[in-house]
């Protein structure tokens, strides 16, 4: 079992990528798609807990982000993103992946898996944007109405920095409400990560007016969604998972954890990931995987519960 990392040449531009784990000729491959727009992929090596030889966990950069380099094409940015993806996994030989998506990152997962239905195995979605930009204010609102009583509480400073002046301080500053406990020693660190304000300038364009309805229908792999209640409140995860529904899928609802429960409850998170990728990979046949949600739990004790529908 290994750790590598390497830039991978992507136009005027190279793609920084990093797997973990492996070293088994049949290892299943895991890539990760970080959030932001314009945040990199840090955070995310949490999932690196779910490497073994037998699976290879992979997290990258996107284009212009954290040790990513060349120019984002604001005419395509989705379909771009969804090139770069593709590029990640022919760099890594793998004919068909397991693919996770958070926040942004669940958008461009789900378009994937809508483009690319041969080379996914499974999709998660980890509190993803949803189908719509109209979707997407609803949550935007719910987020608003979320910092401005932080505010008023002193949990988040008056006076925030514009992301002009110091993106990277307004981030962090914001951190906070995206835990359920703004108390958790992650609210205060941003784990390693890096902002891109141009990438994120340049995606947060594209997100004004989208609709990705008729595309994302065409998804057909087995998905988990998990979904939480802050910032964006969980109408926003619950959208997108209605926006799949051709998609064998179970839904996780986030009762401990905020919008990033790898960072919040990790455990409780990667454990699922765990059930959810093994099942997967046990089966002889994924396609023939059962298009109803998964049984309900005995108990709901526990940072999580699953939920139907």
């Amino acid at each position: 079992m290994g750790e590598n990392e390497a830039l991978v040449a992507a136009g005027d531009g190279e793609i920084f990528v990093r797997a973990v784990g492996g070293g088994d000729a049949r290892a299943s491959v895991l890539i990760a798609v970080h959030g932001g727009p314009g945040i990199s992929h840090e955070p995310l090596e949490a999932l690196e807990a779910l490497s073994s030889p037998r699976r290879v966990v992979v997290t990258y950069d996107q284009r212009r982000v954290g040790r990513s380099t060349g120019t984002v094409d604001e005419s395509r940015v989705f379909d771009q993103a969804v090139d770069d993806l593709d590029l990640v996994r022919r760099f890594l030989r793998a004919p068909r992946v397991h693919l996770l998506g958070h926040s942004f990152g669940g958008l461009l997962a789900a378009l994937y898996a809508a483009r690319h239905a041969d080379r996914v195995a499974s999709l998660s979605l980890i509190d993803s944007i949803p189908a719509t930009s109209h979707e997407l204010e609803q949550a935007m609102k719910t987020r608003r109405a979320r910092l401005a009583a932080f505010q008023a509480r002193g949990l988040v400073p008056a006076d925030l920095p514009s992301w002009e002046e110091d993106a990277r301080a307004r981030l962090l500053a914001l951190w906070p409400i995206y835990f359920v406990d703004p108390r958790h020693p992650g609210a205060r660190s941003l784990g390693g990560a890096r902002l891109s304000a141009r990438a994120a300038a340049a995606g947060n364009r594209a997100l004004n007016e989208y609709d990705m309805t008729t595309e994302l229908a065409r998804v057909t792999a087995p998905t988990l969604h998990f979904i939480a209640s802050v910032p964006f409140g969980s109408a926003m995860a619950q959208a997108m998972a209605r926006a799949l529904p051709n998609a064998p899928s179970r839904r996780i609802l986030l009762t401990a954890a905020g919008h990033l429960p790898f960072i919040e409850q990790p455990d409780a998170f990667v454990a699922e990931l765990e059930r959810f990728l093994a099942e997967i990979e046990g089966a002889e046949d994924v396609e023939s995987m059962d298009k109803t949600p998964g049984p309900e739990p005995k108990s709901e004790d526990g940072p999580f519960r699953r939920a139907q529908g």
